[in-house]
């Protein structure tokens, strides 16, 4: 809003021009000030400042489990930690790294697209070194790589990428592996010159050799998962990902969990829970067309088909909605859970006398319209940790029972049946064959 000067105001500033006190020049508004930066459509920026600090925070976690595994495999001190995180053109990149230098070509499934790990050649000549029995110089900084080197190398890098699917791990399912390995970055070209990518520098020493490890990932390649990298998707987990309890993942991975193939889920009330018998048939809530459910720790994990065969095999078609947090929250038994629903687990029902000639059996009424879940398991079997999460869509499970073994039924998840699978409609239902229990109190 402009402001209007009083009629003596501008006699004033009349008279001063007029004496020369002041200059119509200073009388001219002043122009505000705009805070503006430069474009360039050659380097444009397409990681915001989270997203960088995200990623910082996941190489940070790589390189300290990175740091434990060479120290133990070259048998000496190594410390690694993030120097840097910036985003610039892969030209730049390749035009900043020496040649020769160690240029290993990595698939980074599921994501389509690859990466590329640069290790310095003194760290290079540094590890190969220590791997071949002598740390005090057995091959020279100048030394060019073999190819049984550059074997002895993939090697070593296959050894840290599990550190890198580790790290990511709140992010996405991320297993890479060695494509190829490379001595001339002028040979390697992953993406146009222009493609923009992130280019993670490692500060790497072992003993007293110090030098840069460089992880490029390009744009197109880590697109899939930008919405995911946030810190509140990092830290999902509490910790960083890291055990509640204290109990590292390598003491876990030996752990074995129960895997459990679920038909399907109904309802059923409490008389009508009492009074099964053989013959009953109850209809499911799932549909034929749809999937079974692969529960690991009894929390829904991964959806899978029936394929058949002498034992009861199933296999897997994807990841279910549901799922663990981390693999800590799993064998601990944290599982986010709907807190809306009802567990009827936690209600302590009162243990009645069923005989007829007990003046108690009358109070059955009061419970008959309770309503419980019933689920329908098609078969269980146990995995490693290490195991489980190497399942991933195609993987064939066999299960515990043989083809024509009846399913088992449990009713407010105790066993208390067994049965058959029928279709009811366009529904999965299920026939009692064998009641094993009666009654559930």
């Amino acid at each position: 809003m402009s402001e209007v000067l009083t009629q003596d105001e501008i006699s004033q500033l009349l008279e001063a021009i007029r004496l020369g006190e002041t200059e119509p020049e200073d009388l001219k508004p002043a122009v505000p000030l705009r805070r503006c930066r430069i474009y360039d459509f050659k380097r444009p920026d397409k990681f915001t400042k989270e997203q960088i600090r995200t990623i910082c925070m996941i190489f940070e976690r790589f390189a300290r489990f990175t740091s434990n595994n060479l120290s133990a495999q070259l048998r000496s001190k190594v410390h690694v930690h993030v120097a840097s995180v910036d985003q610039l053109a892969y030209e730049e990149f390749i035009r900043c790294i020496p040649t020769p230098t160690l240029i290993a070509i990595l698939d980074m499934n599921p994501l389509n697209g690859k990466a590329l790990l640069e290790i310095d050649p003194a760290i290079t000549i540094s590890v190969l070194n220590h791997i071949l029995g002598c740390p005090n110089g057995f091959k020279e900084p100048q030394h060019e790589l073999t190819y049984i080197d550059e074997v002895i190398m993939s090697g070593v890098i296959n050894t840290m990428l599990p550190n890198l699917q580790e790290a990511f791990v709140n992010i996405a399912g991320v297993k890479p592996s060695v494509l190829s390995v490379d001595t001339n970055p002028q040979f390697v070209q992953i993406v146009p010159f222009s493609e923009m990518v992130v280019l993670v520098t490692l500060e790497t020493k072992i003993g007293n050799v110090e030098g840069m490890v460089n992880f490029c990932i390009p744009y197109n390649t880590i697109e899939p998962i930008m919405s995911k990298l946030t810190l509140q998707s990092f830290c999902s987990s509490g910790m960083e990902g890291q055990s509640t309890s204290g109990v590292s993942e390598d003491v876990l991975y030996p752990t074995s969990l129960e895997l459990t193939i679920e038909v399907g889920k109904g309802e059923v009330s409490f008389g009508e829970a009492l009074a099964m018998k053989a013959g009953d048939i109850f209809k499911l809530a799932n549909k034929t067309e749809d999937h079974f459910t692969l529960k690991v720790g009894g929390v829904d994990k991964f959806k899978c088909k029936f394929t058949g065969g002498v034992y009861k095999t199933v296999r897997v078609i994807g990841e279910s909605d549901l799922g663990w947090a981390t693999l800590a929250d799993l064998l601990e038994g944290r599982v986010k859970m709907d807190k809306t629903k009802m567990d009827v687990n936690s209600i302590e029902f009162p243990k009645l006398n069923l005989d007829s000639s007990s003046g108690n059996v009358s109070n059955l009424g009061i419970l008959s319209d309770v309503s419980m879940e019933m689920s329908v398991e098609l078969g269980r079997t146990r995995m490693l940790v290490k195991e489980i999460l190497a399942i991933g869509e195609g993987t064939i499970i066999e299960l515990d029972k043989l083809a024509g073994e009846p399913v088992d039924i449990l009713v407010n998840q105790k066993m208390i049946a067994r049965g058959e699978v029928v279709v009811i409609d366009e529904n999965f239902g299920v026939r009692v064959t064998e009641i094993l229990h009666q009654g559930i109190l």
